[in-house]
């Protein structure tokens, strides 16, 4: 079964193969981030991303996507094979959510909702993925409200409003 979860929210989003000389991952997540002039760019979130490498809180980083190998346009990430979480997954989601705190790093409450984390159920853990919204922060109150925040949006229901499309290219 192919696993989209990691495209919504992403307007530009599709699952994609992988090349082969960034590793052993056979597919992608590619995500086209530049629309001027409604957006900021790759640089925020690929900037998280770096800062979170090697910390298992998200799916890794790939590579970035330019024009004409000159300007970065957007990114590609490892595509998960994962599921939504939800309220029995809570622990994990916490779990999460404080390695990313201890880096420094709000996920950007109110973009934190339950399809932000992404359940591993062969590894036993959760990740969390778009990091559209996050920011480096020492506001310990921001933290600690944010990861108060997690059992009442795990009760959330799924909504379907706003899901782009994520499909093979």
């Amino acid at each position: 079964m192919k696993n989209d979860l990691q495209c919504r929210g992403q307007p530009m989003a599709r699952i994609v193969p992988t090349p082969s000389q960034l590793g052993d991952c056979r597919e992608a997540v590619a995500i086209w981030l530049w629309q001027p002039p409604l957006s900021t760019g790759p640089g925020p979130e690929s900037g998280i991303y770096a800062m979170i490498d090697g910390y298992d809180i998200g799916p890794k980083f790939l590579a970035h996507i330019t024009e004409n190998h000159n300007r970065v346009i957007g990114f590609m990430v490892e595509n998960l094979q994962a599921r939504i979480a939800n309220i029995s997954d809570l622990h994990k989601c916490k779990a999460v959510l404080s390695k990313l705190h201890r880096l420094g790093i709000a996920y950007g409450n109110p973009s934190l909702r339950r399809g932000s984390f992404l359940v591993d159920d062969s590894l036993g853990r959760a990740y969390l993925h778009g990091f559209a919204s996050s920011y480096v922060t020492t506001d310990q109150g921001v933290l600690d409200k944010e990861l108060a925040s997690i059992e009442d949006i795990l009760k959330q229901p799924i909504g379907t409003s706003g899901a782009p499309f994520c499909g093979k290219l």
